[in-house]
């Protein structure tokens, strides 16, 4: 990225340029872009103009362009531990967008790492059902990520809020995270985090009782575990409890499939409302057990009104070998998804579970940070007992 007094910059056109210029060169070496920008860090003009120069190109100089110049800065929409999130406006195009505000001076080594590796991901993306990054901006003390405005909220909550929801509705709606998965593991990207508050829409419903296919449209966020599995399979265990794929838990390598896992979880919630695994006394190691033998049924009242279609493509979703588990080129293909799912409203007992689903879930999110908070006080007291003055940070709802 770019500084000057300061200032923070935006050298993504400087980096467009430099990439066309591997890309066109020296194909096979596009994926040191992101390495060669980091080395001239503060001097992407140079690089630029020096690859020109090795390529006998003409040189025609880009400038880093300072966020406010292209950008009017609006209200805060959210905050974070270390993040606010706020309205911008594009000032050429009128285009209103989220821009995400990260103070990295509170970012340790291992987090910043992360940071850089989910924008390195999010630039190599773009699909009408991902969450687009239009622009990075840097600073020594700042970073700022120029985003879609999702403002429709979360897959379960609009749901609940539509009056009569089907089975094909579900079904166009699933169908639009396989397709963002099909794209991303194309490119042998592993979202590793799926979860319904990472699906949100851009647009608000206008009428809960229509179902408008133009306001369901889905984006999948929040790349922060992403991670290539390509040329190795990847290793590091991670992802949120309930929607975890067995080969993590077993300490296996593993790819793609594990987001095939999520997704199945994801589709069994939306058809019942609630998860095919879970412990009621909150027992992680229970909830493990039964998650790497998949070890779940779909029990009578709940599941009797869904089709025959719908159950078979969670069978063959949560399967615990992931050789054995449908990719998302298959997924797409199973009769459910192709125009076989039926026009079966979703019962009421199903909105019932799904409504009680999230709020459970957001309430335990909410004593998260409560317990976060505390912590923080606590790790802030001296050793008389007096607190030091401090700013507890927020955190977004969104925020697990």
């Amino acid at each position: 990225m770019a500084t000057s007094k300061g200032k923070v910059l935006s050298v993504e056109e400087i980096r467009k340029a430099v990439y066309a210029l591997i890309e066109k060169h020296e194909p096979d070496k596009v994926g040191s872009v992101d390495l060669l920008m980091k080395k001239y860090k503060g001097k992407e003009m140079d690089l630029h103009k020096s690859l020109c120069d090795k390529f006998g190109e003409k040189y025609v100089k880009v400038q880093p362009a300072a966020i406010k110049s292209l950008y009017s800065i609006g209200s805060k929409l959210g905050a974070g531990g270390f993040a606010v999130v706020r309205k911008c406006k594009h000032r050429s195009s009128g285009v209103i967008y989220a821009l995400k505000v990260i103070n990295k001076k509170n970012l340790e080594t291992d987090d910043l790492a992360i940071l850089e590796s989910e924008v390195s991901i999010m630039r190599e993306v773009s699909h009408e059902y991902i969450v687009k990054l239009h622009d990075v901006f840097d600073s020594r003390s700042k970073m700022c990520l120029v985003l879609d405005m999702l403002e429709g909220g979360e897959l379960f909550d609009r749901i609940i809020e539509l009056g009569h929801f089907t089975e094909r509705n579900a079904a166009e709606s699933f169908g639009q995270l396989i397709s963002a998965l099909g794209y991303l593991h194309s490119k042998d990207i592993v979202h590793r985090d799926l979860k319904p508050e990472n699906l949100l829409f851009a647009k608000k419903i206008t009428d809960p009782e229509k179902f408008d296919a133009a306001e369901w449209n889905m984006k999948l966020i929040d790349f922060g575990l992403a991670g290539k599995c390509s040329p190795h399979p990847l290793k590091t265990p991670c992802g949120t409890p309930n929607y975890v794929a067995p080969e993590i838990l077993r300490r296996q390598p593993y790819g793609t499939q594990v987001d095939m896992w999520s997704a199945g979880v994801i589709l069994y919630i939306i058809l019942c409302g609630f998860p095919p695994f879970y412990d009621e006394h909150d027992d992680l190691g229970r909830l493990y057990k039964k998650i790497k033998r998949a070890d779940y049924d779909m029990p009578s009242p709940y599941f009797d009104a869904v089709s025959d279609s719908a159950k078979d493509l969670i069978q063959k979703l949560l399967v615990a070998n992931p050789s054995e588990r449908l990719t998302a080129e298959q997924t797409l293909k199973h009769p459910w998804l192709s125009g076989g799912a039926s026009d079966t409203v979703l019962s009421d007992t199903t909105k019932i579970h799904l409504k009680r689903f999230q709020y459970i879930r957001k309430m335990k999110r909410g004593v998260r940070c409560v317990l976060a908070v505390l912590k923080l006080i606590e790790a802030l007291t001296t050793e008389d007992g007096s607190p030091i003055e401090a700013e507890v940070p927020e955190r977004k709802e969104s925020e697990e």
